[in-house]
Formats: structure tokens, C-alpha cells, sequence
């Protein structure tokens, strides 16, 4: 218990959820702003109600999991299964979304790492309750007891709960970077990847029971989700490539027309532009005059514009020969790449 109003135990486990599902609804609100898709009111209602049919799934696969000893005990505001509260709120959210009609890539991607740190805090909650989510007994100096726990003990056990935390924590850096600089699917698809090996790993030093060739269910589960991350992995670089090529082909076609191309702004989200944007982008990149935020999302794309890559290449010498110019020539060049027309310079004389 954290501490008790009017009669009322406020218990830190339950604090620790919605302080979870506070601040990932907090860190969403801002991705979708800045990948400009929904918005924050969408980003709030989406954890909301993701959250609440979590528990709901949790709280279902627990007792399923009980169904052999089922007590009312079990019934009560302890005992939840995470991969019930996944398979729950999941669904919640593709029903919203499919409802919203927003993009579910890019949907996807925005929850990656907010996911991570709502359950860093989760897991945080746990540790503090002693809810028996601790590990297997160990003498190793960080080891800690939880003789006040919800799932008492006096022997030293490996606090796995902050192990988890930790790695939550640094799968979400991962994918916050990851989000700067590609799709969403795949920023989805490594969290799947990086949280499952995570969980793969820090189950060996907890206390359920092997169920199937020596591996816990909650084994079986994070190795689900990393071949489903893997999976997905596959299919969204060969996506993005497809799509590449496409725009690639479409630009080489019909330069002039006005089309959607790959470029993305630090988010890596896309957005649509005409034909000459690029080329006034790329003019921007080659001269250094974008933005922070600009340069790195051009970046990003010239890794994926074979076009745009060549051309860059035919220009990374243009700098240098700015230097033999006078400012007159200099600005007479600019206005020249901006409206797409080459004009010639004259050299200033050197000395």
C-alpha cells in the first residue's frame, strides 16, 4: 500500500498503471503531432481505451491461467498477465483506428516507444508492490527482499521487474531514433524484436514453470513476438523499397508533373510535394542552408532516391567552386537553381 486517504488504501501498483498509462498517452499526443496524424485528443482516447481493455484482457488471461485453482481471491485488484493486457489493448486500438481511418503504420510506429515507457513504469510498480514478479534467489549484491510485498519474502531474489524497467527504457531510446529515420511498420517491428528478446532473456532468472521444452509460457510468447517482429520487419523494408523505386520511376517519367515524393522531415514521416521540390531541397542540402530538422530528413531520403542520389553526387563539388565566385555571381547562381534554369557565372579573378 502507498498510502491510505480517508479509510481508502491507494495502492502502488494501481498508482503505477496510471501513471504509466499517463505519461505513454503524454509522449503519444506528441508523435502524432509531430508525424501530423490525428490528434492529441486522438492520441489521449487511444490510450484510454487501450488501457481499460488491457486490464479487461489481462485480467481474463489471468484467471484462465488460474482456471485449475480458481479461487474469489483471484478475483481481486492483484493478478494480471501481461500478453492478456497486449492481445486486449491491441485491440481496442485497431478498432479505434480502423475507425478514425488513420494510417495504421504510422499509427503503429508513434506507439512503439511510448509502449516501452509505459511499461518501464509498469514494471516499476511492480518491483515497489512486490507482486512475486521478482526473480529467482541470488547472492549478488543488488539482490533485495520484499519481506512487505503483496507476495512476501525474506530471501535476497534478483529484482527482475528492474531489469525490465532498465531495458524498457533503453528499447524505447532505440525506438524514439528509429522513428527519426524510418517507417513506422518498422519501428513497430523492432519493438516486437527488442521487447520479446528482452522478456526472452530476463525469464531465466524468474520462477515460472517450464510448459513447453523447458521454456515458460511467457517464453513461448516473447519468441511469438519476436518472429512476428521479424516478420514484419521483412515486409516493410521490402515495402519501402517498392516504393522507392516507384517514386523513383515516376519522377524519371514525368519530372515536370506534379507527384508525391519520398522526402520526410526528422520524424521520417512522409509528405507530399511537387516534382521541383526536390530539386530545391537537394539545391538547400548541397549549400547547407536547411534546417537541422530539414537536413536530416533529406538525408534520409537520398538513401532511398536513386535519383535524388545522383544528382547530389553530380553536385557535392559545387561548394567548392561557389568559392572562386563573387556574391553577385553567387546570388545570380541561386536564382538560377531555384527556378531550374542554368545560367553561366564568370569567375572572379584570382590572385
Amino acid at each position: 500500500m502507498l498510502l491510505s486517504v480517508f479509510g481508502f488504501d491507494v495502492q502502488t501498483y494501481g498508482v503505477s498503471k496510471v501513471l504509466a498509462a499517463w505519461v505513454a498517452a503524454l509522449l503519444l499526443g506528441r508523435a502524432f503531432e509531430r508525424r501530423r496524424v490525428g490528434s492529441r485528443q486522438h492520441a489521449y482516447s487511444l490510450v484510454m481505451w487501450s488501457t481499460v481493455w488491457g486490464f479487461v484482457g489481462a485480467k481474463v488471461y489471468y484467471l484462465l491461467e488460474q482456471v485449475p485453482t480458481l479461487t474469489m481471491h483471484d478475483f481481486g485488484g492483484m493478478g494480471f498477465t501481461w500478453y492478456g493486457g497486449l492481445l486486449g489493448g491491441a485491440a481496442a486500438a485497431l478498432i479505434m483506428v480502423r475507425r478514425w481511418r488513420l494510417p495504421l503504420g504510422v499509427v503503429a510506429g508513434a506507439l512503439a516507444a511510448p509502449l516501452s515507457v509505459g511499461y518501464a513504469i509498469g514494471r516499476l510498480g511492480c518491483l515497489l508492490s512486490g507482486d512475486g514478479t521478482y526473480g529467482r534467489p541470488t547472492t549478488l549484491p543488488w539482490g533485495m527482499t520484499f519481506p512487505n510485498g503483496v507476495v512476501a519474502t525474506d530471501v535476497a531474489a534478483h529484482p527482475t521487474p528492474l531489469y525490465e524497467a532498465i531495458g524498457a527504457l533503453v528499447i524505447a531510446a532505440v525506438l524514439w531514433r528509429l522513428g527519426r529515420v524510418t517507417s513506422g511498420p518498422t519501428v513497430f517491428a523492432w519493438y516486437l524484436i527488442l521487447s520479446g528478446g528482452a522478456r526472452f532473456v530476463v525469464e531465466f532468472l524468474r520462477t515460472n514453470a517450464p510448459v513447453l521444452l523447458g521454456l515458460t509460457q511467457p517464453q513461448l510468447w516473447a519468441l511469438t513476438s519476436v518472429l512476428g517482429g521479424m516478420g514484419m520487419l521483412v515486409w516493410s523494408i521490402r515495402r519501402d523499397r517498392r516504393l522507392s523505386h516507384s517514386t523513383a520511376a515516376a519522377a524519371a517519367d514525368a519530372p515536370q508533373a506534379p507527384q508525391t515524393a519520398a522526402l520526410s522531415a526528422g520524424d521520417g514521416h512522409p509528405r507530399t510535394r511537387t516534382a521541383e521540390e526536390p530539386h530545391i531541397a537537394l539545391g538547400g542540402y548541397v549549400l547547407g542552408s536547411l534546417s537541422a530538422e530539414d537536413h536530416r530528413g533529406f538525408t534520409t531520403h537520398l538513401r532511398s532516391c536513386p535519383l535524388c542520389r545522383t544528382e547530389f553526387d553530380g553536385l557535392t563539388g559545387l561548394p567548392r567552386l561557389l568559392d572562386l565566385l563573387d556574391q553577385a555571381a553567387v546570388e545570380a547562381l541561386a536564382g538560377s537553381l531555384l527556378s531550374g534554369r542554368a545560367r553561366p557565372a564568370r569567375a572572379r579573378p584570382t590572385s
